[in-house]
């Protein structure tokens, strides 16, 4: 036995002090190494969010659950002031990642275009659009996306666009992704009965009461209330926050007038598309439609439905639906070629145009300034009538029923 080594061992032994242990110490250590753990933690989501970020993405959710008819997708935004393009992405999630609709907005083209992508291949651009639209940078803008069995119903600002067909079972969509140059508001998921879904007031809706005349006209011949300031602001609050989200392509001009004190006044025309809506039924026999404007310039047509309804989906029913085709036998021109709910009329573009159609025994019989065209008898029974539909190349004066 080495007693040497022994005793040298015990000499360290007695030499080393003893340490005594607290509960406060414990705590620390213990505090001290979930502060370390936090902190790698913390760094570990900081270099993964680093890798991970992708400022192109301003919204996805990878959890759409069940698909159906009548599913609706609403998305609103602003649109960046020095915006190029933003987009909307229907996905899959298969292994290809394909894209059953993807919408592109390119904002200085004002065209939004769409495709779908199947096995990494893109299809073919649509950008035909049914209703204008415009997208101006700085200022809000909404899409809405329905789903139905023939396609997806795609709206922008409250109008009806197009309908893209399905290229996959809708069924099989599970994400939404958001991208470019738009600072979202809010996207919505819901469960809808009627398409579009429209703000709670808008320019492009006017309302026919009991004297035949527009609601609005009959409100500018009323003596204006006097509201505290309090009121007044809240009800300008509440008029910004529905305001009308189409912005009009052109509202107003000035007119030469053969006036004796003035030499222009200010015409104001109503946005198109434009909608009037009134009850059923008071469209009766012997009252006449009249319909004032001004024909753009280089007009090519004007549409005019007398509808049940003022949704695009479910698709209301047409009693009256005439497209009006104009040309102008003075410059040259040839008389369009027509088909079954077609008319023409031979104007002068930049001309005023007033269209009368009236509810007869048989049909509805149409004047264009005066100048007889088809009667047309009615698609359903016209009591049912509830809505008239202008759009096209017309600068919209005013629409009234002659109930006398």
């Amino acid at each position: 036995m080495d007693l040497g080594h022994e005793e040298e061992k015990g000499v360290k032994t007695e030499g080393a002090k003893a340490e005594i242990v607290t509960t406060e110490d414990v705590k620390a250590e213990g505090d001290k190494a979930k502060g370390d753990k936090a902190v790698a933690d913390q760094a570990e989501d900081d270099n993964a969010e680093e890798v991970n970020a992708d400022p192109d993405l301003k919204y996805a959710n990878h959890d759409l659950g069940e698909m159906g008819e009548g599913v609706s997708f609403r998305i609103r935004g602003k649109i960046l002031e020095e915006a190029t393009v933003f987009s909307v992405h229907f996905l899959l999630e298969n292994v290809t990642q394909d894209c059953a609709l993807r919408i592109l907005a390119l904002v200085e083209e004002n065209l939004i275009a769409r495709y779908y992508k199947d096995n990494h291949n893109w299809g073919p651009e649509e950008d035909y659009s049914q209703s204008p639209y415009k997208l101006v940078p700085g200022k809000i803008v909404a899409i809405e996306v329905l789903i139905t069995e023939p396609g997806f119903y795609i709206a922008v600002n409250g109008f009806h666009v197009c309908i893209f067909k399905h290229h996959f079972p809708y069924t099989h969509i599970k994400a939404i992704e958001i991208r470019g140059d738009i600072d979202l508001a809010y996207v919505e998921r819901k469960l809808v009965y009627e398409y579009p879904q429209r703000p709670a007031r808008s320019s492009h809706f006017g309302r026919i009461v009991g004297s035949g005349k527009l609601e609005s006209d009959e409100k500018k011949e009323e003596k204006p209330q006097v509201e505290n300031k309090e009121s007044e602001e809240k009800k300008e609050k509440e008029e910004e926050e529905e305001e009308d989200l189409f912005d009009e392509i052109e509202f107003y001009e000035i007119i030469e007038q053969p006036l004796p004190k003035t030499q222009c006044i200010r015409k104001t025309y109503l946005p198109v598309p434009y909608f009037v809506c009134f009850e059923r039924g008071f469209f009766d026999l012997g009252f006449s439609l009249v319909i004032s404007g001004r024909v753009r310039s280089q007009a090519l047509h004007m549409n005019v439905s007398l509808l049940t309804g003022s949704h695009r989906w479910p698709a209301p029913r047409a009693c009256y639906e005439v497209v009006f085709k104009f040309y102008n036998s003075k410059e040259g021109e040839k008389a369009p070629v027509l088909g079954e709910n077609e008319e023409a009329i031979d104007m002068k573009s930049k001309e005023d145009l007033k269209l009368v159609i009236v509810r007869g025994k048989k049909g509805y019989e149409t004047k264009a300034n005066k100048k007889s065209l088809k009667t047309r008898p009615y698609k359903i029974n016209p009591q049912y009538v509830n809505t008239v539909l202008i759009y096209g190349d017309l600068k919209l004066i005013d629409v009234q029923i002659i109930t006398d």
